[in-house]
């Protein structure tokens, strides 16, 4: 799906949940920077409830950012030797408690890659 120059997609997630009480989550967003370029976000409000000791399939819509790609692209064919930096910083709103906020930061490099392609299969 595509709104302009802003193709947008759902992301499936299976979330665990390892507390004895159900969790009802009224919203998520997320934003995924690489290389300092907003690269990717999404959003979602229709969260189901996430089960106690059990793992929940979830749909988040998101959009990739067609300019930013287009930097990080240029900035990587320049710098093709360097670590490259992503920050993943994510908001969950859980229903009857204040909103809070994740963020993870790291680098893709060889042995993350291999670790990645590893696990995909």
């Amino acid at each position: 799906v595509s709104q302009g120059l802003t193709p947008s997609f759902n992301i499936n997630l299976l979330i665990s949940n390892p507390n004895e009480q159900n969790l009802q989550i009224q919203g998520i967003a997320f934003n995924l920077d690489i290389a300092d370029q907003n690269i990717l976000s999404g959003v979602s409000n229709k969260i189901p409830t996430l089960m106690s000791y059990s793992e929940t399939p979830v749909t988040i819509s998101a959009s990739i950012n067609v300019f930013d790609l287009l930097n990080l692209l240029a900035h990587l064919s320049q710098h093709s030797d360097q670590e490259i930096n992503y920050r993943l910083k994510t908001k969950i709103d859980p229903k009857g408690f204040a909103a809070f906020n994740i963020e993870n930061e790291g680098v893709f490099n060889e042995q993350f890659l291999q670790d990645l392609s590893h696990s995909a299969k």
